[in-house]
């Protein structure tokens, strides 16, 4: 519903920013991460969003990057991890640190992780890792594309959806979530046509 909001940064804090968008003051949750790039209250501001849907309430949560975003997407498709242990677990480190550690199946390190225990770390390693293997969250500024990771149909079906208006790091990360096989010999259209019928998130 939301892909960014643009405006003066009203108050701050380590878990919420507020953001004055012509009158009207909305709240969004945050990491730690983001909150250390924000700048001085009454400065213009633009976060990128993700608006979680619960029963009760509707809750914005807002990132300095739109690789945290990507990467807090990725966190909420491991089981039993929400939108609050997501932003929680990106408040431990940058998308990249994090990234690391699952890929070399550090479960020491990524059990130090805000709300991640031993168990939470196996499952993310577990469930993240054949993912992320594709996506590159090491540069914020210029996400890279892993070569290594993806068949030559794959990276100009990458290139196909940054024309198409995705960021490096979602098309990456769509095509890393679609799960093709090594043998299945996809060609570049239908890898392009998969992706927009799953989406960006």
């Amino acid at each position: 519903m939301y892909e960014y909001l643009s405006g003066k940064l009203v108050q701050k804090r380590p878990d919420l920013a507020v953001i004055d968008v012509q009158g009207v003051g909305y709240k969004l949750r945050i990491t730690s991460h983001t909150y250390e790039s924000l700048p001085k209250t009454d400065s213009p501001i633009k976060l990128f969003t993700h608006l979680n849907v619960r029963e009760d309430a509707l809750e914005l949560y807002g990132f300095g990057t739109e690789d945290e975003r990507t990467f807090f997407h990725e966190l909420l498709l491991v089981s039993k991890i929400g939108p609050k242990a997501a932003a929680n677990i990106l408040s431990g480190g940058t998308p990249g640190d994090i990234q690391s550690m699952v890929l070399a199946e550090d479960v020491k390190s990524l059990s130090t992780l805000p709300g991640v225990g031993a168990t939470t770390a196996r499952r993310l390693v577990a469930e993240l890792k054949s993912r992320l293997e594709k996506v590159d969250f090491s540069s914020e500024s210029q996400p890279k594309l892993k070569m290594s990771g993806l068949s030559s149909s794959e990276a100009e079906a990458v290139l196909a959806l940054e024309a198409l208006g995705y960021s490096r790091t979602e098309a990456q990360s769509t095509i890393a979530r679609l799960g093709i096989a090594a043998d299945d010999k996809l060609s570049t259209q239908e890898i392009i046509k998969k992706a927009l019928q799953r989406g960006k998130t």
